[in-house]
C-alpha cells in the first residue's frame, strides 16, 4: 500500500536534558544574601535600642548609638564593595 504511514518508534530512554552550568558568582551571591540581611537587621536593632535607651535617659545610650551607626556604615561599605565585585565578575 503506497502512502501508508509508519508508527513512530517509542524511545526506550528519555532524552537527556542539559543541566545549566552553575555560575560560581551566583552561588556566592546566594550564600552571602542571608548573612547580609541578618547583619542589617541586627544593626537596625542596635540603632533602635540606642534610641530607646536615649528616650529613657540612659547615660550609655550615646555609646550604643555611636557603635551601631559605625557598624551600619561599615556594613554598607561591605555591601557596596560586594556589589562592585559582582559587577566586575560579570564583565
Amino acid at each position: 500500500m503506497p502512502g501508508a504511514a509508519r508508527a513512530r518508534k517509542k524511545r526506550l530512554r528519555p532524552r537527556a536534558v542539559a543541566k545549566p552550568v552553575a555560575d560560581p558568582i551566583w552561588e556566592l551571591v546566594k550564600q552571602m544574601h542571608l548573612p547580609m540581611e541578618e547583619a542589617r537587621g541586627l544593626m537596625q536593632a542596635l540603632v533602635l535600642m540606642g534610641h530607646g535607651m536615649e528616650e529613657l535617659g540612659r547615660d550609655d545610650a550615646g555609646a550604643v548609638l555611636t557603635i551601631a551607626r559605625a557598624a551600619c556604615e561599615r556594613l554598607e561599605i561591605i555591601d557596596e564593595t560586594w556589589i562592585d565585585m559582582i559587577q566586575i565578575a560579570r564583565v
